[in-house]
């Protein structure tokens, strides 16, 4: 297997801009250069990756329309809710701590505790984990 110094950046990409307050621009082909695998088909690795994990814009706008943000429609979850029980479930790793390299330092922040023990006073709240419960405790 043969080994190539050469970069995929251009040279341009690899020069710092003039001034702090200037930006440089440099089109996408410029920036990353093709593969050639198997010496057959060519692929824009970079532009690929990007496409891949990104949402069609028609996609994105269809799923916001299926999943709106309960924050904009909080008047609307009020008066669906009068006369009936709310309970709050509430997913613990990742949304009420942040998530770390080892799950036993996941820890909730104080504001985060007391933010959910106010929640807990007014309606009934569940934490749910994949955890064992006694393990959960000190967490908690």
């Amino acid at each position: 297997m043969a080994i190539s110094n050469s970069t995929i950046f251009t040279r341009a990409a690899q020069e710092p801009p003039a001034a702090p307050a200037e930006y440089i621009s440099i089109s996408r082909k410029k920036l990353v250069k093709n593969l050639e695998i198997n010496g057959e088909a060519r692929i824009n690795t970079w532009v690929d990756s990007m496409k891949a994990s990104s949402l069609a814009d028609h996609d994105q706008s269809s799923w916001i329309v299926r999943y709106p943000s309960a924050l904009d429609m909080f008047e609307q979850i009020i008066d669906a809710a009068k006369g009936k029980q709310i309970v709050m479930f509430l997913d613990y790793d990742g949304t009420l701590s942040p998530i770390v390299d080892d799950p036993d330092r996941a820890f909730m922040s104080r504001s985060m505790r007391k933010t959910v023990r106010k929640l807990a006073m007014c309606f009934p709240t569940a934490i749910v984990t994949r955890r064992i419960l006694l393990l959960m405790h000190p967490h908690i």
